[in-house]
């Protein structure tokens, strides 16, 4: 595929995601922004990992792109504790006009909740309660993995140094 060709493919397969997310049990509540964009980022990159797209601030020019292989960036922050807490991601109202190194720990952490066996269904069916109050992210992560935050952060930092490259490809 060309360039341009990618870049489509990525933002189709972004917004279906994000369009299926929502669709869940009908609307009954916005989704916390973290999951909706996490999950679309992760099977764009999923299809198309080169590909550099996401609503970043303004003023931010997009990465070179021998930085779209995300996995030793990701590795390369948890070592240098230049990660964003879990709580304020987890706690923002929107996803868009976020930093290039907040999409990518952001991607890491679905990366990680999507892995594990049995997570993404306690947690897609806790953050997709068809009932009209919105979902609380801190407790739908804590029926779903079993943690605290904190405890959730050790466990991701662990498996991001246990599961990712240190050096691109």
């Amino acid at each position: 595929m060309s360039g341009s060709d990618a870049d489509l493919h990525y933002a189709l397969v972004n917004g279906v995601t994000q369009n299926l997310l929502m669709a869940l049990n009908g609307f009954p509540h916005t989704l916390p922004a973290w999951w909706q964009n996490g999950v679309a980022l992760w099977f764009a990159r999923e299809r198309e990992p080169r590909v550099l797209l996401f609503a970043r601030p303004e003023g931010e020019t997009l990465p070179p792109e021998e930085l779209a292989d995300w996995e030793p960036l990701v590795r390369g922050r948890v070592a240098a504790g230049a990660c964003l807490a879990w709580g304020e991601m987890l706690a923002r109202p929107s996803w868009l006009n976020q930093a290039f190194g907040e999409n990518v720990v952001l991607w890491s952490r679905v990366d990680y909740l999507l892995r594990h066996e049995g997570v993404a269904p306690l947690l897609a069916s806790a953050l997709h309660d068809p009932s009209p109050t919105p979902p609380d992210s801190v407790a739908a992560l804590g029926r779903a993995t079993g943690l605290d935050l904190a405890a959730l952060d050790s466990a991701w930092q662990g498996w991001v140094k246990e599961t990712y490259r240190k050096k691109r490809r």
